[in-house]
């Protein structure tokens, strides 16, 4: 009777280990359940700067109107996408932030727009480092002072022509050129 019983107390104990490792393991670290906020906002802001072909001048605006989302964060990526050998498209700056304490992510990205010379919006992203994603690193300053027409103009093997719409992506450690289809 004695052996039954403590073989009943064993299996419940078993039982519930096995279902508190279940839960943990699930849970922990997951996406699924962390909070997660996205927000859009369109604005118009014309550039302010004089040199309006200048990316640094350009750049200079971006930081402005992301300080009003985010204080102090970095930019880690630049995205320009444009048609007709630079003449319209846009620019993408990429302002990120990561806790690394709660694995959580901040992202700003503030639009650029080539042909109308104005900021048309701000996308906010918070939430787990498995769903929201970005370079993390602050871009160097190895093209920041080039101007637009001699950032379409560099030479990448990847494009043949800059004539065709055409994708160039600013990080950190690099400068990536590609063909781009909408």
């Amino acid at each position: 009777m004695r052996a039954k019983r403590l073989l009943y107390q064993g299996f419940i104990i078993l039982i519930t280990l096995m279902m508190f490792m279940i839960i943990n393991t699930g849970c922990y670290d997951n996406d699924d359940w962390a909070p997660y906020t996205r927000k859009n906002k369109d604005i118009d802001e014309a550039l302010t700067a004089n040199e309006i072909n200048s990316l640094a001048n350009i750049i200079s605006d971006a930081n402005i109107i992301a300080e009003i989302y985010v204080v102090g964060f970095p930019m880690t990526r630049i995205t320009l996408t444009t048609e007709d050998a630079g003449m319209t498209g846009d620019i993408q700056f990429t302002f990120a932030e990561a806790y690394e304490m709660s694995n959580q992510v901040t992202i700003v990205d503030v639009f650029y727009d080539i042909g109308r010379r104005v900021f048309y919006k701000v996308e906010y992203e918070q939430g787990h480092g498995k769903r929201v994603s970005a370079p993390l690193e602050q871009i160097g300053d190895n093209y920041i002072n080039m101007s637009l027409d001699e950032l379409f103009a560099l030479d990448d093997p990847k494009v043949d022509h800059l004539d065709e719409s055409v994708k160039i992506v600013l990080t950190r450690e690099s400068l990536s050129a590609y063909p781009y289809q909408k």
